[in-house]
């Protein structure tokens, strides 16, 4: 995995070990960091990221986290299937990808108190949500969200990953730290140069 060298990426520059490559390496991936001051080894990514924040300020400001991810959906669509690139002969990523149409992007389920449970599949591992928006996890308190207080919730274990779905949404994704009891949900940071369109 390749990354800047913010601190919240790397303490190398400090002489330090930040939790960000703690879990990746604990993972198997190893991480490596451009030179200092040297943002021409991320400028494909650099000058994406000028993409996506033109994107977000013509169709944004976002009202709140669903809403962001609704707007970040929608620049996912549009960068893969509508928009050309000219370092790809203005084709589109969708076009360049053996001339194969990628997936029409799914409408998002509506949120949980407007609908009845949602059905999962026979033996999957299901949580009901407390009124603290947490689900107990293998002696951990994990925090999914307020938005999601009684609903229904599959867990799905991936190795050390802990996937949590609401239908086939996916709320939340944590590797848990075995030392810690509760694990909330830290807040999300500026788009940095780890960002991957997926």
């Amino acid at each position: 995995m390749l990354s800047d060298n913010g601190l919240c990426f790397t303490g190398r520059l400090h002489g330090t070990e930040v939790a960000f490559e703690r879990s990746p390496g604990e993972l198997g991936v190893q991480l490596i960091n451009a030179g200092p001051y040297h943002p021409q080894t991320l400028g494909k990514l650099e000058r994406f990221h000028r993409t996506l924040k033109e994107w977000l300020a013509d169709e944004g400001p976002a009202e709140d986290l669903a809403h962001l991810q609704e707007l970040l959906d929608g620049f996912r669509h549009h960068y893969n299937t509508e928009r050309p690139h000219q370092g790809i002969g203005d084709l589109t990523p969708s076009e360049r990808f053996g001339g194969k149409t990628l997936p029409e992007r799914t409408k998002q389920p509506p949120p949980p108190e407007s609908l009845e449970e949602p059905t999962y599949p026979p033996r999957a591992i299901l949580r009901k949500v407390s009124p603290r928006g947490t689900i107990g996890w293998q002696r951990h308190q994990v925090q999914v969200g307020g938005r999601w207080v009684g609903a229904t919730v599959r867990v799905v274990p991936v190795g050390r990953l802990i996937h949590v779905y609401w239908w086939e949404r996916l709320i939340r994704l944590l590797a848990p730290d075995p030392t810690v009891y509760y694990i909330g949900i830290k807040p999300r940071k500026e788009l940095s140069a780890t960002t991957a369109v997926t």
